[in-house]
């Protein structure tokens, strides 16, 4: 009976990481769209901040899988987590440059556009919220301040877009990019500390 219950949770564990990973999927693709579209600084860091939930996700999955995986399938998925921190490093270059700029060279921004291009990642910090409670490994402290850190982009965007500063905004969006670089570099610290543990 009790290892059924185990069986039935895993189940529902697994679908609810895979949801998470779809999550953060689509708040990536928007964000970066936005990002692009919209020059903004801070769309582009929440894309980076949701490529590092992806990244940390298949960490913690991999490490607390307790079935053994085959040569090919342990190769696949450290290519994959290459990739993904990759690409999570060249976008955090990449938002320290635009934040640089931005501080110096603020532009106009579409902070209601931008809202609607952040939306989508509030699915995603709900979702590794509920991980972060409710799944097997869910009594280590580092999961949920994880959690809390990573709904950070999309709380600060939807609080710029609530502010009313009209040109200051581009300003603003420059100055909370870089900040959250700074707390991508504070979630990567959370992960190493408890790798070390």
């Amino acid at each position: 009976m009790r290892q059924e219950t185990r069986k039935g949770h895993f189940r529902g564990t697994r679908g609810l990481v895979l949801l998470d990973q779809a999550a953060h999927g689509i708040a990536l693709v928007t964000c970066v769209t936005g990002g692009i579209v919209l020059e903004s600084v801070v769309l582009m860091a929440a894309a980076a901040h949701h490529l590092a939930s992806m990244g940390l996700r298949l960490s913690v999955e991999e490490s607390s899988d307790e079935q053994p995986q085959s040569r090919s399938g342990s190769a696949a998925a450290s290519l994959m987590q290459l990739g993904l921190w990759s690409c999570c490093m060249l976008l955090a270059i990449c938002v320290t440059a635009l934040g640089a700029h931005g501080l110096f060279h603020a532009e106009p921004l579409d902070v209601a556009a931008m809202a609607g291009f952040a939306a989508p990642g509030a699915v995603g910090a709900a979702t590794t919220a509920v991980l972060a409670c409710w799944a097997v490994h869910a009594g280590r402290g580092i999961d949920r301040a994880d959690a809390l850190l990573s709904a950070a982009p999309t709380v600060t965007a939807l609080c710029i877009a609530l502010t009313e500063l009209g040109a200051g905004a581009g300003s603003l969006d420059a100055l909370a990019g870089l900040l959250l670089v700074l707390l991508l570099c504070a979630r990567t610290l959370l992960y190493l500390r408890a790798a070390l543990d």
